[in-house]
């Protein structure tokens, strides 16, 4: 996972829980929802990356079982 990917999966799983608390604390069921989408959104990045780097090391392992033969 890139370091920038990192940052935006981050920043918006902080900007998400900051808005549903605000949305918790002015009992805005919609800035809640939006906050924790905006958290999910952040999850959803972070699984992407993990999936993306995890298919790279496959291809770099099978590219090494070849390589050695």
């Amino acid at each position: 996972m890139g370091l920038e990917d990192k940052f935006s999966a981050n920043k918006d799983k902080a900007e998400g829980k900051a808005e549903e608390l605000v949305g918790k604390i002015t009992e805005d069921d919609e800035k809640v929802a939006h906050g924790k989408g905006k958290q999910l959104r952040g999850d959803v990045k972070s699984a992407g990356e993990k999936i993306k780097d995890a298919g790279e090391d496959v291809v770099e392992g099978v590219k090494g079982l070849f390589d050695k033969k």
